[in-house]
């Protein structure tokens, strides 16, 4: 909801929130996992936070996390802990590199290009799009999944029924399809499957990697009309880029990773860390770094909160 001030409020059941207030509890969650998984109290952290997160969002961000009861001794952008992650396995190049960082998570897009030397990373520019991410590819393929069940029985799953089985009915059906797609990263074809959608009807559709491709190319084409941004902005073409580095769940789809191999010349992607993962890992390195005073470096285009 948009409240009278123009701020973004989250309506539940019973009550009204802020989003601050739903990261203090998210956070407090996290750290008493962590306290559990550990044995011990955490109290300092480093926190990872989008490229575009500006002063406002950062300030808030810190408050949140001392409200649940952590130290803040560093804020790291997504994508500069993801190099940090991957300039592990880049440490015996010898001198300058340029690295482009192609973040595609579920919700958001970041992408960055950065310099690493020795234990040296320069991020130079960011870009991205908040508002593109692997849920508009599931969407692609629900809508896909509804047209062909429309073009079968003459029923738009979108607007029959009431609203509450209408709504559990196509949380059910996204589920299943963020599930095949999974599966489609792996295998030629995958069959979306559920029951009484429309009476006794079922909905069966088949789809094959290609067609799941041609659904999403759209969306996919926003991502590389992103990385020409960014080329631009730092006066820089592909052949000016030494190594492509994969972070995100949706950077697993095999024609994302077609497109962007394709964009570099048949460039090597990197892929050695868990792209769900990289982010996690660089913010454990430079907290690690911190703690113990070893000399990374991390140089950031706005490193304040």
């Amino acid at each position: 909801l948009a409240a009278e001030d123009g701020k973004i409020e989250i309506k539940l059941k019973k009550q009204i929130l802020l989003p601050e207030q739903v990261l203090v509890n998210l956070v407090a969650h996290f750290k008493k996992r962590a306290d559990e998984y550990f044995n011990d109290n955490a109290i300092n952290v480093v926190v990872t936070v989008p490229a575009y997160f500006n002063r406002r969002q950062k300030v808030l961000t810190h408050e949140a996390c001392n409200k649940a009861g952590l130290n803040v001794i560093r804020f790291i952008s997504e994508p500069a802990a993801a190099a940090v992650a991957y300039g592990v396995h880049l440490q015996n190049q010898s001198g300058k590199r340029k690295g482009l960082i192609f973040d595609l998570g579920g919700g958001t897009f970041d992408v960055a290009i950065l310099e690493l030397e020795n234990k040296k990373i320069k991020i130079l520019a960011t870009d991205g799009d908040p508002y593109l991410g692997g849920e508009d590819f599931d969407n692609s393929l629900i809508q896909h999944c509804v047209d062909t069940f429309k073009g079968k029985h003459g029923v738009d799953l979108m607007k029959v029924g009431s609203d509450a089985k209408r709504s559990i009915d196509l949380k059910r059906l996204k589920i299943e399809c963020e599930k095949q797609k999974r599966f489609l990263s792996s295998a030629g074809k995958a069959t979306i499957s559920m029951d009484a959608v429309y009476g006794s009807e079922l909905l069966v559709v088949t789809v094959t990697r290609d067609t799941f491709s041609k659904l999403i190319k759209p969306n996919v084409d926003k991502c590389m009309k992103v990385v020409d941004q960014i080329l631009a902005k730092c006066q820089m073409k592909e052949a000016d880029i030494d190594d492509v580095m994969l972070v995100g769940g949706s950077t697993r789809i095999p024609y994302v990773q077609e497109r962007l191999s394709e964009k570099f010349g048949g460039k090597h992607l990197m892929k050695k860390i868990k792209q769900e993962e990289a982010v996690a890992r660089g913010a454990a390195i430079v907290a690690y770094n911190i703690e113990n005073k070893l000399d990374v470096i991390v140089q950031e285009l706005d490193p304040r909160f």
